[in-house]
């Protein structure tokens, strides 16, 4: 009886210790991972902080270092050294070779060992694609290092990349949202003593209160993050926000301290000479002459806007806004042609930042890989749960193990309580796996509810945006009509006062104008872009009113553009009398009371 115990003892003391090893080796794995993670942390802390509060000794470094990259062999040193070039060029406002270093930085990354290293390059091609206003490639990179930094607790980082999610929301006018980013990044590096961090966040909060009109809270913002980054010497950021306080100040009215502004911001930008600066600064110029009145001088401002950046491949959004600003100027002086010109260089420069409608549906895959992605994410976690739950299930069979030598040892003691206590334990773990299963479940439900959303979100915004493709075709085709009605009746009127040529031939120019006029191609046209935009709207008319003339139609289809008597009178080329007459008929034939209105009835149908 005594042999048997021990030797009941000896496979106790054999289980206990087969236990104690497989624990300590999957402790040892996980800590060493966590070692090579806080090796590359600690050897480039010190380079992003230099980067961070010294740039223009950190920028001389990261250029010493590049001229001998090849002698560099670790990928995760080349991986940073192209990080380092990158947030370079984007603190310097220069976005040439941007994409040459982010491919480089992608390939070394991913030959490293180092997630840390993925994630940092995963957030600064996200900062990258956002001053590229790429917003879906933007997200994409920003939620990949997102995920990462949230779940090894690295505060600044997160920091950094809750700052730039805010800067993505505030280019999609969600400024909740925005806010709410912006808040979170403050927090973090209010944590971490991270001055300049909190002056950036100063900086967008100041950039989200313009947006919104608080003019006052945004110059407090402003003001204390320009105090920040003068202490640093942070030409660049400087810069940024002296411009958005003059834009504050012109807002206002006060022009006079809108100029002074940008004389001080022109003479910091001559010690760096930037041009993307020079354009900002000329567009600035130009908002403070077009409110002043000076319209010839904005006009110069704007085009030496368009001008210093037009051979560049980064376009600002100063550049695109000076575009529009001019085209509306132009036709305010009544110069047709030029205003055109510009409108279509604006819809081009626009078209090729935001892409085309098949660029739209690559980025609407993009998303949507995107969310696979997650989905794949959550199946990684899920199957890191199932390989912890295999260890507590190594763990729970040795203890079991050891109960079951126990009860040998005890059979003849209490038997029948320690079979009741077993049943209790696995019926305790049977309610525990269907409680883990459960909370599983529900969390893919989320997730699917989460992707189904924003999946219609994105829907919504395609069609609003094919929507504004297809009213600009129609504001684009109305001016033509304008101007070529325009030009017509000029020539008429020209010949109609000339005296010394046959008047056979005044009759035959008289007939081929008007017979080009309003001719029934145009109004095909028209009718077919018009279609697109409101396709049952011309059913409508023809089955509801059926005694309606093609003029009326053609009145009612003027007035759902929201087109004022003058314009559609000129389309027509009927006079004022004429309109008003048909206008009165139309009424008549709609039934409608004096309390109702013409043009809200026909755009309500």
């Amino acid at each position: 009886m005594i042999k048997n115990k021990s030797k009941y003892i000896l496979i106790f003391i054999l289980l206990t210790g087969i236990t104690t090893g497989i624990y300590k080796i999957y402790t040892n794995k996980i800590n060493y991972n966590k070692d090579v993670l806080d090796d590359v942390y600690l050897k480039y802390k010190k380079m992003d902080s230099l980067v961070d509060y010294d740039f223009k000794n950190a920028d001389r470094i990261i250029n010493n270092s590049y001229s001998s990259i090849n002698k560099i062999n670790k990928p995760t040193d080349k991986a940073y050294l192209y990080y380092y070039k990158i947030l370079s060029s984007i603190r310097k406002n220069t976005h040439d070779s941007i994409l040459f270093y982010a491919e480089k930085a992608t390939i070394y990354a991913n030959e490293s060992e180092s997630e840390y290293t993925k994630a940092k390059i995963n957030y600064i091609k996200g900062l990258y694609f956002l001053y590229r206003d790429n917003y879906p490639n933007c997200l994409e990179f920003f939620l990949k290092s997102k995920s990462y930094f949230e779940q090894t607790n690295y505060y600044n980082e997160l920091g950094e990349v809750y700052n730039g999610l805010g800067g993505l929301y505030y280019g999609l006018n969600e400024m909740d949202k925005s806010e709410n980013y912006y808040q979170s990044a403050y927090d973090l590096f209010n944590k971490n003593k991270n001055t300049r961090g909190k002056a950036v966040i100063k900086a967008n909060f100041g950039l989200v209160r313009v947006a919104l009109k608080d003019y006052k809270e945004a110059k407090v913002n402003l003001y204390s993050s320009l105090k920040t980054f003068e202490n640093l010497k942070d030409t660049v950021s400087s810069i940024r926000i002296l411009l958005l306080i003059s834009k504050i100040a012109t807002s206002e009215g006060n022009i006079r301290e809108s100029k002074e502004i940008l004389d001080k911001t022109q003479v910091l930008n001559h010690s760096i000479n930037n041009k993307l600066f020079n354009s900002s600064i000329a567009f600035n110029y130009g908002y403070a002459y077009e409110l002043e009145g000076n319209l010839d001088k904005a006009i110069e401002c704007y085009e030496r806007t368009y001008e210093d950046i037009s051979n560049q491949d980064f376009f600002p959004i100063e550049a695109l806004d000076a575009l529009k600003r001019l085209s509306d100027i132009l036709k305010k002086k009544e110069r047709f042609e030029d205003a055109l010109l510009f409108m279509n260089k604006y819809y081009e420069e626009k078209d090729r930042i935001n892409g085309p409608n098949i660029r739209q549906n690559v980025e609407a895959i993009e998303w949507n890989t995107l969310l696979e992605k997650q989905e794949y994410d959550f199946k990684i976690d899920v199957q890191k749960q199932k390989n912890l739950n295999k260890t507590y299930i190594i763990i729970i069979l040795s203890v079991l193990s050891s109960v079951i030598i126990i009860w040998i040892l005890y059979k003849n003691k209490n038997k029948s309580l320690q079979i009741s206590k077993l049943e209790n334990m696995r019926l305790l773990e049977k309610l525990k796996a269907n409680m883990e299963l459960e909370l599983l479940k529900n969390k893919q439900h989320e997730l699917e509810m989460n992707s189904k959303n924003e999946f219609e979100l994105l829907q919504k915004k395609q069609y609003l945006l094919d929507i504004e493709s297809k009213n600009r075709e129609l504001n684009l085709l109305s001016m033509q009509l304008l101007s070529k009605n325009k030009l017509f009746n000029e020539i008429e009127k020209q010949i109609v006062n000339a005296t010394n040529n046959p008047k056979i031939t005044f009759n035959q120019i008289l007939k081929i104008i008007r017979q080009n006029r309003n001719s029934k191609q145009d109004w095909q046209i028209f009718e077919e872009i018009f279609q697109k935009i409101h396709p049952n709207f011309f059913k409508t008319l023809r089955d509801k009113f059926p005694d309606l003339s093609k003029t009326e139609i053609r009145i009612c289809a003027f007035i759902k553009m929201w087109m004022s008597n003058t314009e559609i009178s000129e389309l027509l080329n009927i006079n004022q009398t004429s309109l008003i007459t048909a206008r009165y008929k139309m009424r008549k034939k709609f039934r409608l009371s004096r309390n109702e209105d013409l043009d809200e009835y026909i755009n309500d149908l």
